[in-house]
């Protein structure tokens, strides 16, 4: 479940601006979290409510105010007290915080014990 999660932001973050097929630029979610993840057909993940997402164009500048939103405790510390960069890359460094959390959501609330003898 992790893993299909973790190919499904990978997708989003993927330059396909010098391939043939999808000429697109990365997109940051910018509010991902558990509540927006969705089981499709019971046996597929996948990523919703794509409200507060944008694509992220090379050279993209913008004020540190408008990066900062979301669901606070999905929020990277560099959003919360405004010292994220304008680099290119850095929404979608918060995007990959926000996926650490959720892992430990998850993986804190499996229940290693009942499941494997390693305890």
């Amino acid at each position: 479940m992790l893993k299909e999660l973790s190919e499904g932001l990978h997708f989003l973050h993927k330059d396909f601006r010098n391939e043939n097929e999808n000429k697109r630029a990365p997109i940051a979610h910018r509010d991902l979290k558990s509540e927006n993840i969705l089981f499709f057909n019971s046996n597929r993940l996948v990523i919703c409510d794509f409200a507060m997402s944008t694509q992220i164009q090379q050279y993209q500048y913008g004020s540190n105010h408008q990066q900062q939103v979301g669901t606070p405790r999905y929020m990277s510390p560099e959003i919360l007290v405004s010292t994220i960069g304008c680099e290119e890359g850095s929404l979608l460094k918060c995007d990959v915080y926000a996926l650490g959390i959720i892992f430990w959501e998850v993986l804190s609330r499996f229940d290693f014990q009942s499941k494997f003898n390693w305890f």
